[in-house]
């Protein structure tokens, strides 16, 4: 035997080698509980018109459009104040532990520490504010952007489509009905407090 097919036999008597691996990897996906349904409206709500294909677009009737269009600012304004206001309550946090004895940082956090601009356009995501989303599905219920049996909601089979009943916003009576009866968040939602 020459030294090199010694050498080769010593390494493989040392570390014998799997062809097929020595690790198994498994790939953890985060699962949604959401329904699909409920990731429908959730969506429609968040992207509007830019959910749907182009043909599907031309085969909307103009109203349809209108609305989706109109809920979906109104979901994007509040989601948008609502990050302005955590962000502000993280900064003023913030500054007041670095900043435990500075009479102008009190003065500075208690007079502009709460200032929202619905002009201005957050771009922070909402995973570095630690805004999840069930915590933006909790908050467009209690604005009343998603239905108040949000979490009820069955599956749509796979042909079947979004009830109008489903795609009219509730109305006022069912709006003040949920707040009054829910006013206090479940605890998973971030709550601002003064």
């Amino acid at each position: 035997m020459t030294n090199e097919v010694q050498k080769v036999n010593t390494i493989k008597e040392i570390s014998p080698v799997n062809p097929k691996g020595t690790r198994k990897r498994h790939l953890h996906y985060e699962r949604d509980v959401f329904n699909n349904h409920q990731n429908f409206l959730y969506k429609r709500a968040l992207f509007g018109l830019s959910m749907y294909e182009p043909a599907e677009l031309e085969l909307m009737h103009w109203d349809k459009k209108r609305r989706i269009s109109k809920v979906h600012k109104h979901a994007q304004g509040i989601l948008n104040i609502w990050k302005q206001q955590m962000i502000n309550k993280i900064t003023n946090e913030f500054l007041d532990k670095i900043f435990k004895n500075s009479n102008i940082i009190k003065d500075i956090t208690g007079k502009y520490g709460n200032y929202t601009d619905p002009a201005y356009i957050s771009t922070v995501d909402f995973k570095s504010i630690g805004i999840t989303k069930g915590h933006i599905i909790d908050k467009l219920i209690i604005e009343g952007v998603l239905p108040y049996d949000f979490y009820e909601l069955k599956p749509l089979k796979k042909d079947e489509k979004v009830s109008e009943k489903t795609q009219k916003s509730f109305s006022t009576k069912a709006r003040n009905y949920w707040l009054f009866k829910f006013r206090q968040p479940t605890g998973n939602l971030p709550v601002l407090t003064e």
